[in-house]
């Protein structure tokens, strides 16, 4: 008895979270980029293409996944405020020389938007050069 008990504690605290973060996301379909160059996430090499992103703020995890399916890449982030609902959904890039790194992700409709910390890679190329930001509007 006590186990079921358990869990079905666990199955309503599992159902509100599930609730909540549906609640949080904006609506409608997730925004397509069309990125023209390679980028970076984390360590992972990305190649150019049309490209979508998942963000689960909470825990802090962002997907950037190919629209074929083919390249997909996990990364922890954190959570950033803007201080207003962004009304377009972009991605911003690190750029030091022909190298592009993923920093930010804002989506449209929230406020709320991820932003990747550097990996070690990064690290070591941004003492090479000056950083230019580049900012890619979702179509």
């Amino acid at each position: 008895m006590k186990s079921k008990l358990i869990t079905l504690s666990l199955l309503a605290a599992a159902l509100i979270t599930a609730s909540a973060l549906q609640a949080q996301a904006p609506a409608g379909p997730r925004p397509v980029w069309d990125v023209p160059f390679d980028f970076v996430v984390g360590d992972q090499t990305l190649p150019a293409g049309q490209y979508t992103v998942r963000q689960d703020t909470p825990r802090g995890a962002v997907q950037v996944q190919s629209l074929d399916w083919k390249t997909s890449r996990f990364r922890m982030a954190n959570k950033v405020q803007a201080g207003r609902v962004q009304d377009r959904s972009r991605l911003i890039f690190r750029r030091y020389g022909n190298q592009n790194f993923l920093a930010r992700i804002w989506i449209a409709g929230s406020e709320f938007g991820s932003e990747l910390a550097k990996s070690r890679y990064e690290r070591e190329i941004s003492r090479r050069g000056p950083v230019e930001a580049v900012a890619m509007v979702a179509r």
